[in-house]
């Protein structure tokens, strides 16, 4: 049942003016349930019981997932019995997959990370997941998707305990090491190169799994999006199984997974890494971390993380990894210091031919000239940008560059120049992935479009960028609802130009 129907179910049986009472305590508890009409019942069933307990005060018994199948039964009725039907008659492999499935404790999986999880041959694994949905086990989901239910998750979970310690281990372990080789591979595509991305931590000859088979960029992304929810969960498994597996998953999802968007789940995978990860390689990390902070707003915190990786990039002679941290820590630093940041990192990057990190030095020396109301200089340095992303055949850097032209136009009044630029940034940022990106941009060329009177442009590209930002989770369907209809809304945070 949906949550509107378990409330009511509840209210029928507790009484309206008790769940009026407490109505964020019932949401919490018919959620605790699952929607699943028995626990429903037998949840309203302990509360008649009981007219002293608050529902709040259940629904905190009920938030224990160790205990919530032992709280969820009332005389001869049992949550944990009635799940029991449905494995009668599963048949060895297919109750093995699910306790598997159980002890990893995630709300859904894909068929090629199942059938990484089993290990057996992809059509034995399938015929498997087909049964268990069969037993109501596991619910179809979108695409190759299977939900599994969270009564049932948790059912599945206690089972797997009766598995082999080093077994539950081995298909951990392939599970994990199915996300870092898709992530790796991704990053492959999308920084190809940052070598760093697929060679630190963990040995890729260690891997004993491979990845999403023959995916492109799309089917990338599409992967990025539909895992968001078990990224973070994949990284706590990573972390417990050795400092190398956390630190190469950490270093390989960044920038894939920024592609996206995905700000808080980097932030918890990066902090995982830093806490539990190998010193020796976790420069890379704070690095990231920094740039992770500095778009939350989380100045202070991208600051020591920053400095701190500049110090050790310094130490190992990595200078054009020195530069790279260098720019992003120039970023809330004084104009001074941001300056003397900037000016030591083009000098880095043109020591060792690194055109990158002299481009993003030449960018970030452009804002703060903007800021300064240099309107020639900041131009002339986004122009250098440019041409070295131009020589070297760059296109995300041309899409970036193209975006930062745009936002200096705008801003000192060159509206027509900057709605080109606009357009063109969100067209290249299309083309290599980069949906988060894409969605900023063109929220800005619709603000200019709208500028420019040319009402009905600026709306198609208005819907483009907030149908960009719900695929994203960058956008609450509801808020969504409200950007559509205004006319020349403020550009949500969560949608950020530059990932």
């Amino acid at each position: 049942m949906d949550e509107h129907r378990s409330i009511e179910l509840l209210a029928r049986m507790i009484g309206r003016e008790r769940v009026a009472a407490e109505p964020d305590a019932a949401a919490g508890l018919v959620r605790q349930c699952g929607g699943l009409p028995l626990a429903v019942k037998i949840a309203g069933a302990r509360l008649i019981g009981r007219p002293d307990w608050t529902l709040a005060a259940f629904a905190d018994r009920l938030s224990d997932e160790r205990g919530r199948l032992d709280e969820l039964r009332y005389g001869d009725l049992a949550v944990r019995a009635s799940l029991a039907v449905g494995w009668q008659g599963l048949g060895g492999t297919a109750d093995r997959l699910l306790r598997l499935i159980g002890s990893l404790a995630v709300d859904d999986l894909g068929l090629a990370a199942a059938n990484a999880l089993d290990g057996r041959a992809p059509a034995a694994v399938h015929r498997d997941l087909d049964r268990l949905v069969e037993a109501r086990l596991l619910e179809p989901g979108a695409g190759d998707r299977y939900a599994v239910h969270d009564l049932v998750r948790l059912d599945a979970r206690e089972r797997s305990a009766q598995l082999p310690a080093a077994e539950r281990h081995e298909a951990a372990e392939r599970f994990v090491h199915f996300y870092l080789a898709t992530l790796r591979d991704a990053s492959r595509l999308y920084a190809p190169h940052s070598t760093w991305r697929w060679t630190t931590g963990l040995p890729p000859d260690r891997l004993r799994t491979r990845g999403l088979p023959g995916a492109d960029r799309r089917q990338f992304i599409e992967w990025i999006r539909a895992e968001s929810g078990n990224l973070v969960r994949v990284a706590q498994l990573a972390a417990a199984q050795s400092p190398a597996t956390i630190t190469a998953y950490a270093l390989a999802a960044h920038v894939p997974v920024g592609s996206q968007g995905c700000w808080q789940e980097r932030r918890e995978i990066c902090e995982l890494a830093v806490e539990t990860g190998e010193e020796a390689d976790l420069a890379h990390v704070r690095r990231d971390l920094g740039l992770v902070y500095r778009h939350l707003g989380l100045q202070d915190k991208a600051r020591v993380v920053l400095r701190q990786a500049v110090e050790a990039f310094r130490a190992r002679g990595e200078q054009y990894l020195e530069a790279d941290a260098l720019v992003l820590l120039a970023d809330g630093s004084d104009r001074e210091a941001g300056f003397s940041h900037l000016q030591r990192a083009r000098e880095l990057a043109r020591q060792v031919n690194e055109y990158r990190a002299e481009a993003n030095a030449l960018a970030a020396m452009a804002e703060l000239l903007a800021d300064g109301g240099d309107y020639r200089e900041a131009r002339r340095r986004l122009d250098q940008t440019l041409r070295l992303y131009l020589t070297h055949r760059s296109t995300t850097g041309i899409g970036r560059a193209l975006g930062k032209l745009g936002e200096l136009c705008q801003r000192f009044g060159h509206v027509e120049e900057a709605a080109s630029y606009f357009a063109d940034a969100a067209d290249v940022s299309a083309r290599v992935g980069m949906s988060l990106r894409e969605a900023a941009r063109a929220w800005d060329l619709a603000d200019v479009l709208h500028d420019l009177g040319r009402f009905d442009e600026a709306r198609e590209q208005r819907a483009r960028s907030i149908e960009l930002g719900v695929q994203l989770g960058a956008i609450a369907p509801d808020r969504a609802a409200e950007l559509r209809a205004q006319s020349r809304p403020k550009r949500p945070a969560t949608l950020r130009s530059d990932p």
